[in-house]
């Protein structure tokens, strides 16, 4: 019960977020400045949450730390997905879909991959994130899935983006 209930939110919030970013992407000016910030601060946290995740209880111990680590990460991307999103957004996008992707799969599979995320946001005081078998694989899943992730879009913009690009001007 308690797994389907996750799935449904899931679902819905997906949607959720999609019909907002598609009315906010209706004023031009504003909704594609504020979708590139948006992609950029989403996937700084889901790669630095992904580093983190490398070691027992995380990379970083204390809070501050863990705060200045996820922001110089989002300083960074989306500092250069405002400059260059032809560059940037084939890399990010494919590295927040592998990251939900699998921490998708271990809400399901309960290998204890996702207290991470529990972890690094100090949600719950008695977490402890260890590495074992299984959430290793996870973590490489992630980092196998994005690469693929990587490879067909900046691919699929190089054909076809660049083209409705030149096409236009």
């Amino acid at each position: 019960m308690r797994k389907n209930l996750y799935l449904a939110v899931s679902i819905i919030g997906g949607y959720i977020v999609a019909v907002v970013m598609t009315v906010i992407n209706r004023f031009i000016n504003l909704g594609y400045i504020f979708s590139i910030m948006i992609q950029g601060l989403f996937s700084s946290v889901c790669l630095s949450f992904y580093l983190m995740s490398f070691a027992n209880n995380g990379l970083i111990e204390s809070s501050a730390g863990k705060f200045i680590f996820v922001s110089i990460f989002a300083v960074i991307i989306t500092t250069s997905n405002l400059i260059s999103p032809f560059v940037t957004n084939p890399i990010i996008c494919p590295i927040i879909g592998a990251y939900f992707f699998i921490f998708g799969i271990d809400l399901f599979v309960r290998s204890g991959w996702v207290l991470h995320a529990a972890v690094i946001t100090d949600s719950y005081s008695d977490a402890y994130y260890y590495i074992s078998k299984t959430t290793a694989l996870e973590s490489v899943l992630v980092l196998l899935i994005a690469t693929i992730g990587i490879i067909f879009q900046t691919w699929q913009s190089r054909t076809t983006a660049y083209k409705i690009y030149y096409d236009l001007i």
